[in-house]
């Protein structure tokens, strides 16, 4: 098994940008805020382990016959978790409200 560290940029633009626009945040719940987005990010991180995990237990097959660049887990992760950034706050801050019930107003 593999030991993995995890980095997260808690001076991300999307993260200040975030906490700005929300300026009605008092300092706990900003904390909050901060913790909502690296434990996020780390979790789609070890998603993206996982994946590369189980694949590499499947049958192999060579990616380069197919035209494929063969790239590393971590700079898989690194490019996903940048670009899931951007959105991972309004998703996981409109999650966090979600209802019994508000399941079927979307039907």
């Amino acid at each position: 098994m593999n030991d993995y560290d995890f980095f997260v940029n808690l001076d991300n633009v999307h993260l200040k940008s975030f906490l700005k626009d929300q300026d009605k945040l008092d300092e706990i719940e900003a904390k909050v805020v901060g913790s909502q987005f690296k434990y996020g990010l780390v979790l789609l991180g070890l998603a993206l382990l996982r994946q590369d995990s189980d694949s590499q237990s499947a049958p192999e097959r060579d990616n380069r016959e197919n035209g494929e660049e063969i790239v590393d887990v971590e700079s898989r992760v690194e490019s996903f978790t940048k670009a899931a950034a951007a959105v991972l706050l309004p998703v996981v801050r409109s999650l966090s409200r979600l209802e019994l019930g508000d399941e079927d107003e979307g039907n």
